[in-house]
């Protein structure tokens, strides 16, 4: 019996131990948490807003003077032209240049950096006319070669001479997609927000020179070396073959006079587009 109650009394007491632990840290919380919230006050904001970066471009519209309405090619000192027409023409034995001034592209108004971009407008720069059937059997004979450098004085294009891979000097089509290939790899200078505009331009002074061989030198040897191969007289070949380009050069002139609208003629159309691109 009295053992009993030992163990009671010792019961109780760790109940009431317990109790009070409890107790404690009930009245603990409640003074930390009264402690670390009772004063709150905002003590201010970040916040952060903007807009697109400004991209205005004024395109214009300029003349590219390549082509003319009078030549003078031989005798220079007779003080008199060769080709006369009243309007832009090109014939055999004529030639022309032209020097870009980028400036006659337009302008662009930018908060973000860019480069100003060269190329061909491909639908509109093409030979149109009625010359399907040119004596001869050549029916697309193009006549015309081109020649493109960039404003540092480096050679892009050289469609006069003979194109390294072919061997041969590139037929009109061929000299069409070497012109706009070349364009399309010359581009200005980056021109950062608020830069003034001077020699980023540079590179945009693209000079672009064509040409109308009033004989056609690479088709006779090319004549020549082939009746060599076979066996035959390479002078009647390459004599055959000048005989070819003169009647090939008179019927576009024949077609030309014969024209009743300038749509049956053969005409050259070039586009040069020039396009601004934002860089990182």
């Amino acid at each position: 019996m009295e053992e009993k109650t030992k163990i009671e009394r010792k019961n109780n007491k760790s109940v009431k131990t317990a109790v009070l632990l409890f107790g404690a840290v009930l009245i603990t919380m409640s003074l930390l948490g009264g402690t670390l919230a009772k004063y709150t006050s905002e003590i201010g904001t970040a916040s952060d807003s903007a807009r697109v970066a400004k991209w205005k471009v004024t395109k214009k519209d300029a003349t590219l003077a390549l082509f003319k309405t009078n030549y003078t090619k031989h005798d220079p000192a007779a003080n008199k032209d060769t080709v006369v027409a009243t309007e832009k023409v090109f014939a055999p034995g004529t030639s022309g240049d032209v020097t870009l001034d980028p400036t006659d592209l337009g302008s662009v108004n930018s908060e973000a950096a860019y480069r100003i971009k060269l190329d061909l407008d491909q639908d509109k720069t093409k030979y149109t006319g009625d010359f399907s059937n040119i004596i001869g059997g050549k029916f697309d004979y193009n006549p015309l070669r081109f020649k493109v450098t960039d404003g540092s004085g480096t050679i892009k294009y050289n469609g006069f001479i003979r194109n390294t891979t072919s061997g041969k000097v590139d037929d009109g089509p061929e000299q069409v997609i070497g012109l706009k290939n070349a364009l399309a790899s010359i581009q200005s200078d980056i021109i950062y927000p608020g830069e003034a505009i001077g020699t980023q331009l540079d590179p945009l002074k693209v000079k672009i020179e064509w040409m109308w061989e009033f004989t056609r030198p690479d088709l006779e040897e090319d004549a020549a070396a082939e009746a060599t191969s076979n066996g035959d007289d390479p002078n009647a070949a390459r004599a055959q073959m000048a005989e070819f380009v003169d009647t090939w050069d008179t019927e576009l002139g024949k077609r030309a006079a014969e024209a009743t609208t300038s749509a049956d003629d053969l005409n050259f159309n070039i586009t040069l587009k020039g396009t601004a691109v934002q860089v990182d």
